[in-house]
């Protein structure tokens, strides 16, 4: 995901899916910086994410929305999970989403502060 913009904090509107046996990471955030660096943003299952299924607030990332599965009687829900960036003077190249195992991450939005 190409960025191009210093940023403070970055929000990750996301959930999981196939991952209701998954323990620690689930998937990651790869953020690429200008200068050629990197970080890994590892985003573990019951602490910044959870399946989608029956959602609960998770340790680093609340439930953002639930909503009844149109489909079935069951509830579905997205958490939102916030990075605060360790080096904001940098430009963020982009961002690359890595998934784990059998895990599906499903990303709805990405957002940033950007760094004044």
């Amino acid at each position: 995901v190409p960025v191009g913009k210093k940023a403070e904090s970055i929000y990750f509107l996301h959930t999981s899916c196939w991952s209701l046996k998954m323990k620690g990471k689930t998937f990651s955030y790869v953020i690429h910086y200008a200068d050629g660096g990197k970080t890994e943003i590892p985003i573990a299952y019951g602490d910044a994410v959870a399946d989608w299924w029956a959602p609960k607030d998770q340790p680093n990332a609340p439930v953002a929305w639930k909503e009844k599965n149109p489909a079935s009687e069951q509830v579905v829900g997205i958490y939102l999970f916030t990075w605060e960036n360790p080096s904001p003077a940098k430009e963020i190249k982009s961002l690359d989403i890595v998934s784990e195992g059998d895990a599906m991450p499903a990303i709805i939005a990405i957002t940033g502060v950007e760094r004044q």
